[in-house]
C-alpha cells in the first residue's frame, strides 16, 4: 500500500515546502530520489504537531529523573479544547490529555516514556459511572521521536485505531513506547515487544493516579502489527508473578508482528529480485545496532543504504518507505548475516519476547490470508505452539479470507468491539484453543441456502403436531431464524454486487488516471532536473509553478467507490479473481434514472442521494448541511424529515468528525440545567463529567462556573443576578412564559397552551407545570379567535364576505383548530408568495406550504425539518 500511497500524492503546499529546502548532495541520491524524498518528508512533516519533538518542553526529561520510579507519572497535560482544535485533528465530543511517565529497559532501570489519553464527553454507561478502559497499542510509525503517535496530529491511527475506539464509549490510554517521544539514550528500540509490554503496563498505572476513579480498573488492550504483538507479549507479562497491573481482562492482537528472526528473511525470498518494499528491516538493524555493539550498520548495508540513512532519519515509515521500498534485497543489503547473529537471537529472545508463554486472560487473534507483511503461518505456529504448550490458557485465532495486512483492523471491528465487550460484562469463555477461519463470499450464500433449506424441512416436519391457530415458542423461534437467515442472505448479495461494481468502476478509472498522472510526472520531474542543474533557486521556481497544474483525482468517482466498499462489509478486494467490465461495454449501458433532491430540487444518480426514515431523499450536500444546521441550531436538532429522526451515526456521508460533533451536541441538548462556562468570550458548554461539589470547569478554557447562578465560581451564597431578574419581570408584564426545564422564556403566539420547548419538554402555557398535570383550559379564548380570524383573512374572497358569511367561516375553523389541535401535518397544500413562514418568520417571495388540517404556513426547511 505504501508505493501506491505515496505515488498518489501530489500536494501543492507540501511540493513547495520541498522544494525550498536546501539542494542534497548529487552523491546522496539522484534527482528522482530527491524529488520522491521532498515530497514524503514534506507530506510526513505536515501531519506532525511539532516539527521537532525537542522544542516541546512537554517531551524534555525532567532535571531529577533519577528520582523516579518505574510506573510513576511525571507530567499529565490537559490539552485545551481550542490547542486539541488546532494542533490535533480530534473527533468532537471528546478530550485529550498527554503524559509523560516512567518505564523501564530490559535490565529493570528506569526510563522515560510518552503516551496520550481520550475521554469521551459522554459515558454509554451513565455519567455517574466510570469509564471503561482501553490501552491501544500502536504499529510501526518510524525509528525516531519524531515519531511519536502523540506527535501526529491525528494520532498516527486516527480512525483505524483511537479515534474509533473512543467513539464507542471508552478511555483510551495509547503510549508511544519509550524512545517515541522521549529522550533515552538507546533511542527507540524496535519491535521489542516485552518492553513495550513493559510500557503498556507502566504506562497504565501512571494513567490511574491522574484519572483516578473516573476509569474502571478493569482494562483490555487492543493493538495492531507491532502493536498487534505488543497486545500479545502484554497478555504474557500480566500472567507472570509480580507483572500484573491488575484488572487485566484481555487481549486483541490484530495482525501481530511476530517472529522476525523468520519473517525478514522470508521477505526477501518472496520479492526474488524486485523491489523488497521494505524499511522494517532498515528500522529493526539500526536499532539493534544501538543495543549491540558487536552489530554494526555499515558491516552488513550498502552505500546506498548508507548514503540515504541521515535522510530517513529526517522523516518516519512514510519518508523510510520513499527511500528504501523501491530497493532490491541486493541493493539493501550488501550480506544479510545479521539475522543470524548471536546476539539477533539473542534479542528476539529478551527483547522481542518471543517463545512459548502462558496467557493471563483471554486472548483474540486476527489475521488476514492475504498479509505480506506480517504473515499468517508465523501468527499461526506461535499460537499453535502457545496452545500446545499452555492448553488451560484461553485463546482465539481468525484468520479472515482475502485480508491484507491494513484490511485486518477495519474488517474485524465487527467480530472484536463485542468480544471487547463481553470481557467488561463477565461473558465466560470455556478454556482452551479456538481456530476459525473466515467463509469467502459463495461459500457462506451456500452455506446459508443450506440452513434455509433445513429450515424449511423442518417446518414442514412439524406441520399439524399442535391445535390450528395455536403459536407456540418453536414457532417464534423458527420466524425469528428464518427472518435472520434471510437477512443475512441479502446482505451479503448486497456485498457481492457492490463489490463487482465497485471493481469495474476503479478498474477502467484507476488505469486512466495512472497513466494521466505517470505521463504529467514524467514532465515534471524532467523538467524540475533541467531547473535543478541551474540552481535551487530555480527548481523552488519550478515547484512554485506547478503547483496551479497539479491534477486533481475524479472525487465523483472516489466517492462512488466508497459507497459501495461501505456496502462491503467484508472488505474491499483489489484480487484480480474476476474480469472487470469494460469502458466500452459501461458506456453502453443505460444511463441510471435521475431522482429529485427534496431540500433543494436538483436531480441526481441514484447511488448519489440518501434516503431518510421517511423515505425522502437528499443530495449529499443537503443531508450533510442540515446535520451541520442542526449542531448550530436546536429547533433543528437531532436532524429529522418529517418528524422521523435521520440516523447520523449510520449515514455513509457523515464524516466521522461530524459524526464526533453529533454526538457531542447530542450530550450538550440532552442535558437538563445545562451549565456553559461563565467567561463571556468562550461559553463553551461543560459536560457534567466536568462537574463536582457544585462547580463546574470548562473542557476548554479551565475557568470555573457556579451551577446554580451559571456564573463565576465563588464561595457562599450565590449573589443576585439582576439582568434575569429584569428578563423575568419583563416576561410577567407580558404574560410570558418560562420552561421548567430549560429555564428558556416562551411567547406564545399561535396554538393552544400545550407547549413543546425546543428542549422537548411539555408544558402548559398558563401556569408553567408539567403538561396535564394542571387543570387550566387547553384554549384561550381570544386568541383562539384570532387565529381562526387570521385564517379566514388568507382566502382571496375574504374581502368581499358579508360579517354573516364571515363569522360562520371563523367558527367554523375556531372549531377546527380545537379539534387539530395535536396536528402531525401529514397533509399539505401550495400556496403563492410572498408568505412569511410561521416556525423561523422568514418571508418566501414565491410560495409556502400550508397545512390542510390546521392551516400553519411553514417554508420547506420547517415543513421537513423543524416541524
Amino acid at each position: 500500500m505504501l508505493p501506491k500511497f505515496i505515488t498518489n500524492i501530489l500536494v501543492s503546499g507540501a511540493f513547495v515546502a520541498a522544494a525550498t529546502q536546501e539542494p542534497l548532495q548529487p552523491n546522496q541520491c539522484d534527482v528522482t530520489c530527491q524529488l520522491a524524498y521532498r515530497k514524503a518528508l514534506a507530506l510526513e512533516s505536515s501531519r506532525w504537531v511539532n516539527q521537532n519533538v525537542s522544542t516541546d518542553d512537554f517531551y524534555s526529561n525532567p532535571s531529577n529523573l533519577s528520582d523516579y520510579s518505574a510506573g510513576d507519572l511525571v507530567k499529565w497535560e490537559n490539552v485545551p479544547a481550542d490547542q486539541a482544535s488546532k494542533r490535533w485533528t480530534l473527533p468532537g465530543g471528546v478530550s485529550m490529555s498527554r503524559f509523560f511517565y516512567i518505564t523501564e529497559d530490559i535490565d529493570g532501570k528506569p526510563i522515560p516514556a510518552t503516551g496520550f489519553v481520550l475521554t469521551p464527553y459522554s459515558n454509554p454507561l451513565g455519567n455517574d459511572k466510570p469509564f471503561r478502559t482501553l490501552v491501544w497499542t500502536h504499529g510501526t510509525a518510524g525509528g525516531t521521536r519524531q515519531c511519536a503517535p502523540s506527535n501526529h496530529r491525528a494520532l498516527y491511527y486516527e480512525w483505524s485505531g483511537p479515534f474509533a475506539l473512543v467513539q464507542q464509549g471508552y478511555v483510551v490510554i495509547a503510549p508511544d513506547y519509550a524512545g517515541q517521544g522521549s529522550d533515552i539514550p538507546q533511542g527507540f528500540m524496535y519491535e521489542s515487544g516485552a518492553l513495550h509490554a513493559g510500557d503498556v503496563s507502566f504506562g497504565l498505572q501512571a494513567a490511574r493516579k491522574a484519572l483516578g476513579k473516573r476509569i474502571t480498573k478493569e482494562w483490555v488492550v487492543i493493538g495492531h502489527s507491532e502493536g498487534g504483538m505488543t497486545a500479545w507479549r502484554t497478555d504474557e507479562r500480566e500472567a507472570k508473578p509480580g507483572k500484573a497491573t491488575g484488572g487485566f481482562l484481555g487481549a486483541v492482537a490484530i495482525a501481530p508482528a511476530l517472529q522476525p528472526i523468520k519473517l525478514i528473511p522470508e521477505s526477501f525470498r518472496r520479492a526474488k529480485d524486485g523491489p523488497a518494499g521494505d524499511v522494517v528491516s532498515i528500522f529493526l538493524l539500526q536499532s539493534i545496532s544501538r543495543l549491540f555493539p558487536s552489530i554494526k550498520v555499515e558491516d552488513y548495508v550498502t552505500d546506498i543504504v548508507l548514503s540515504r540513512i541521515a535522510l530517513a532519519d529526517q522523516g518516519c515509515i512514510i519518508t523510510g518507505g520513499t527511500l528504501y521500498g523501491s530497493l532490491t534485497v541486493k541493493q539493501l543489503y550488501k550480506n544479510t548475516s545479521w539475522i543470524e547473529h548471536p546476539d539477533f537471537v539473542d534479542w528476539q529472545k529478551r527483547y522481542n519476547g518471543a517463545g512459548e508463554h502462558p496467557l493471563a486472560a483471554p486472548m483474540l487473534v486476527i489475521q488476514g490470508d492475504d498479509d505480506i507483511l506480517t504473515y499468517a503461518e508465523y501468527a499461526e505456529e506461535d499460537f499453535n505452539a502457545t496452545c500446545k504448550k499452555y492448553p488451560e490458557s484461553t485463546a482465539e485465532y481468525r484468520l479472515y479470507h482475502k485480508t491484507d495486512h491494513g484490511l485486518a483492523l477495519s474488517v474485524s471491528m465487527a467480530d472484536f468491539f463485542p468480544w471487547i465487550e463481553d470481557r467488561f460484562n463477565k461473558v465466560k469463555l470455556n478454556k482452551g484453543f479456538l481456530t476459525s477461519v473466515s467463509m469467502d463470499t459463495s461459500s457462506l450464500i451456500l452455506a446459508l441456502q443450506l440452513q434455509q433449506q433445513d429450515l424449511k424441512l423442518w417446518e414442514q416436519s412439524r406441520k399439524g403436531k399442535q391445535r390450528e391457530g395455536e403459536v407456540t415458542d418453536s414457532d417464534f423461534a423458527l420466524l425469528a431464524c428464518r427472518q435472520e437467515l434471510e437477512l443475512m442472505t441479502a446482505q451479503i448479495s448486497d456485498q457481492v454486487l457492490a463489490l463487482s461494481i465497485a471493481r469495474a468502476v476503479e478498474s477502467d478509472g484507476q488505469l486512466i488516471r495512472e497513466a494521466q498522472l505517470a505521463e504529467e510526472q514524467a514532465v515534471k520531474d524532467r523538467e524540475y532536473a533541467i531547473r535543478l542543474s541551474a540552481g535551487p533557486s530555480a527548481a523552488a521556481k519550478s515547484d512554485a509553478e506547478s503547483v496551479k497544474k497539479v491534477p486533481r483525482v475524479d472525487e465523483e468517482d472516489d466517492d462512488l467507490i466508497d459507497i459501495l466498499r461501505s456496502m462491503n462489509l467484508g472488505g474491499f478486494d483489489d484480487s484480480t479473481s474476476g474480469q472487470p467490465e469494460s469502458s466500452n461495454w459501461a458506456a453502453s449501458r443505460k444511463a441510471p434514472q435521475m431522482k429529485e433532491c427534496i431540500a433543494c430540487n436538483d436531480r441526481f444518480p441514484p447511488l448519489a442521494l440518501s434516503r431518510s426514515p421517511c423515505s425522502h431523499e437528499y443530495c449529499r450536500e443537503c443531508i450533510v448541511g442540515l446535520v451541520r444546521f442542526s449542531l448550530q441550531d436546536e429547533t433543528l436538532f437531532p436532524p429529522r424529515c418529517c418528524g422521523q429522526n435521520i440516523p447520523v451515526t449510520k449515514g455513509r456521508w457523515f464524516s466521522p468528525e461530524l459524526v464526533g460533533q453529533f454526538q457531542a451536541k447530542k450530550l450538550e441538548f440532552d442535558t437538563p440545567n445545562r451549565t456553559y462556562c461563565s467567561e463571556p468570550s468562550c461559553s463553551t458548554f461543560v459536560p457534567p463529567q466536568f462537574i463536582a461539589d457544585e462547580t463546574a470547569t470548562c473542557p476548554r478554557c479551565r475557568r470555573r462556573t457556579c451551577v446554580h447562578c451559571k456564573g463565576p465560581y465563588h464561595s457562599g451564597i450565590c449573589p443576585s443576578d439582576t439582568a434575569s431578574q429584569q428578563i423575568l419581570e419583563l416576561a410577567a408584564e407580558n404574560g410570558w412564559q418560562r420552561c421548567y426545564a430549560c429555564h428558556r422564556v416562551v411567547e406564545l403566539d399561535i396554538g393552544c397552551n400545550h407547549m413543546t420547548c425546543i428542549c422537548r419538554a411539555e408544558f402548559c402555557y398558563v401556569c408553567g407545570e408539567r403538561w396535564k398535570n394542571c387543570g387550566c383550559p387547553q384554549w384561550q379564548e381570544e386568541r383562539l379567535t384570532r387565529r381562526a380570524n387570521d385564517i379566514v383573512g388568507r382566502d382571496d374572497n375574504a374581502g368581499h364576505m358579508n360579517a354573516r358569511v364571515r363569522q360562520a367561516r371563523v367558527e367554523q375553523e375556531r372549531v377546527n383548530l380545537m379539534e387539530n389541535h395535536e396536528c402531525t401535518h401529514d397533509r399539505w397544500k401550495w400556496r403563492p408568495g410572498p408568505r412569511q413562514c410561521e416556525e423561523c418568520y422568514q418571508v418566501l417571495p414565491q410560495f409556502i406550504y400550508e397545512c390542510r388540517q390546521c392551516h400553519i404556513m411553514a417554508c420547506r426547511r420547517c415543513r421537513f425539518n423543524r416541524l
